[in-house]
């Protein structure tokens, strides 16, 4: 199984590395393997080098822009022409979809991947892992857009937000058990 986590490629106060880091040991703990956007910095290189010491397959993505930054990992590299064909390939190569704090890049992919999953009525969870409620803003203006009636749908339909590790811990055992079953 494969899970894609967004996140930062920019330097990032020590709480957000921390953040990559338990979600990283957390999808070790039930044998994922990485998809990612392809750098060895900030909150994007911690969730790289927590998989590559637990010896799991690894697939970074970036478009030809970012080379010099793949060229530093040791993983399967995918070259992408551009952001839109980036975020067509995150989606496509994972089981499931992690959102960690992070920039327009990230905020980007999350806009993008609920469209998918709603336009395309796909069944893939996503996950955005927020313990300082950093994307309050963003779910706000969700909410205000649908309030203006610009949207139909409740982006609890498409999308789930964990604030702490344990829920996302306990969210992964149950989806794990439901499977065995």
């Amino acid at each position: 199984m494969k899970v894609t986590i967004l996140s930062s490629s920019s330097n990032m106060d020590n709480k957000y590395i921390a953040i990559a880091k338990d979600v990283s040991n957390v999808f070790i703990n039930y044998d994922y393997d990485l998809v990612f956007g392809g750098s060895d910095t900030s909150m994007m290189g911690t969730c790289y080098k927590i998989f590559k010491e637990n010896n799991k397959e690894i697939y970074a993505y970036s478009n030809y822009k970012y080379k010099e930054y793949m060229d530093k990992l040791d993983c399967h590299k995918i070259f992408v022409d551009n952001t839109f064909n980036l975020k067509q390939e995150l989606f496509n190569s994972s089981d499931i979809l992690v959102s960690l704090p992070g920039g327009l890049g990230t905020v980007s992919e999350i806009l993008s991947f609920i469209e998918e999953k709603r336009s395309n009525d796909i069944d893939k969870p996503f996950i955005i892992y927020d313990p300082y409620n950093d994307y309050k803003l963003l779910i706000e203006l969700i909410g205000y857009l649908k309030e203006k009636n610009f949207l139909n749908f409740d982006l609890n339909d498409y999308i789930m937000i964990f604030n702490n590790i344990n829920d996302l811990d306990n969210y992964l055992k149950e989806s794990v058990n439901k499977k065995r079953i």
